[in-house]
């Protein structure tokens, strides 16, 4: 059963949400001032974000750290797709096209998450001892870093 720990709403920053909610609602009317499409468009990425956010906020993470490397790997295939099947945009091959549903995605945004992740994986598996990582244990890090 899936149970929710009452310290992560206790240590939230509520501030945060009064300040970004401003910007939301400001940033939707500006743009679809300009063009009323591209406000669709700016209140489905909001409510994906918005719901992304809850559920990864209350997502358990250290029970499913085994995902991990899984995540990491994934976005490493992604990165290297974009080479094969990325879209151009704006003078730079970064995307990737979603068929049927004209969505596309960046990768590299998405590796961001996922290398902290994997950094923080492999850290926690192999913590440092008093003197400091060996040079084996330093290069499995650096070879991720990479």
């Amino acid at each position: 059963m899936f149970k929710i720990d009452r310290r992560i709403l206790a240590h939230f920053d509520y501030p945060s949400i009064i300040l970004l909610l401003p910007l939301i609602f400001i940033s939707h009317w500006l743009i679809n001032e300009v063009h009323p499409v591209l406000a669709q468009k700016h209140f489905v990425y909001v409510s994906v974000g918005i719901v992304v956010f809850f559920i990864f906020f209350l997502f358990p993470i250290r029970r499913f750290s085994w995902l991990i490397p899984f995540f990491y790997w994934i976005n490493i295939v992604l990165l290297i797709s974009v080479e094969f099947f990325g879209h151009s945009r704006l003078g730079a091959k970064r995307w990737i096209d979603i068929p049927f549903i004209n969505f596309t995605i960046q990768p590299s945004e998405l590796m961001k998450p996922a290398f902290i992740l994997m950094l923080a994986y492999i850290i926690s598996r192999n913590p440092p001892p008093k003197d400091g990582y060996e040079l084996m244990d330093f290069l499995k890090i650096g070879f991720f870093i990479l």
